[in-house]
């Protein structure tokens, strides 16, 4: 799948699960070509940039569903743990049970060192493709993203 057909797929799945709104960066403005934007239960947003490496152009084959991960609750008021997004966003995917998903891997369960952008996930698909889903930006109820650059996020939003 091509970035913007995963940033479609990501989409989906997301309003399956339904804590929180969610569309496209196409269809909120937002500057970049692929992407969703995730509305919290608390209204912060959360900007979601979906890359994928060239063996992702074609839909990966069919295998094994991954088995989900333990579900993840958002809060409905106060500041919302990043990590806690993450968690929830791999539960969604992981508890889709796509045939296509092999692996969910969590950013936040990578070993220590220089990593330059703290939250996110890669899919790996059956095919060997891989797919990342970077946070991109954060904001808190009723702001806008500033700047494009922003790729260390405070811990809470």
């Amino acid at each position: 799948m091509i970035a913007t057909e995963w940033a479609d797929e990501l989409l989906r799945v997301i309003r399956v699960y339904g804590q929180g709104r969610a569309r496209t960066f196409a269809e909120s403005g937002y500057p970049l070509p692929a992407g969703v934007e995730l509305t919290l239960p608390t209204g912060a947003r959360i900007y979601l940039q979906t890359v994928t490496d060239p063996s992702a152009a074609h839909r990966p084959p069919d295998g094994p569903a991954v088995p989900p991960m333990a579900p993840v609750e958002l809060p409905a008021q106060g500041p919302t743990e990043l990590a806690a997004v993450e968690r929830w966003l791999g539960w969604c995917l992981t508890g889709h049970q796509s045939p296509w998903i092999e692996s969910v891997r969590l950013f936040q369960n990578r070993p220590p060192g220089r990593h330059g952008i703290l939250h996110g996930l890669t899919v790996h698909a059956h095919s060997g493709a891989r797919a990342w889903v970077y946070f991109r930006h954060a904001t808190p109820a009723g702001r806008e993203p500033q700047g494009m650059a922003v790729w260390r996020l405070q811990g809470t939003v």
